[in-house]
């Protein structure tokens, strides 16, 4: 099953999860939240997350995208 960014909404595919799970950075990056990892394009987008999760899981008021 494919991982979404949260954050941007790019699609990971099965081989990028495999490549970020094996450490590769050059992918993307991860970070667990809840019992769950979260993966996304760049560390930028995951310290957005870490600021504010709710906001992009949908349990906050604004998202803070620009898209």
């Amino acid at each position: 099953m494919p991982e979404t960014d949260p954050v941007t909404g790019y699609e990971f595919s099965d081989s990028e999860v495999t490549e970020i799970d094996n450490g590769n950075n050059r992918v993307g990056t991860k970070f667990r939240h809840d019992g769950r990892w979260y993966y996304f394009r760049s560390l930028s987008e995951r310290q957005k997350f870490i600021g504010n999760p709710e906001a992009y899981l949908g349990g906050g008021e604004d998202s803070d995208s620009n898209d």
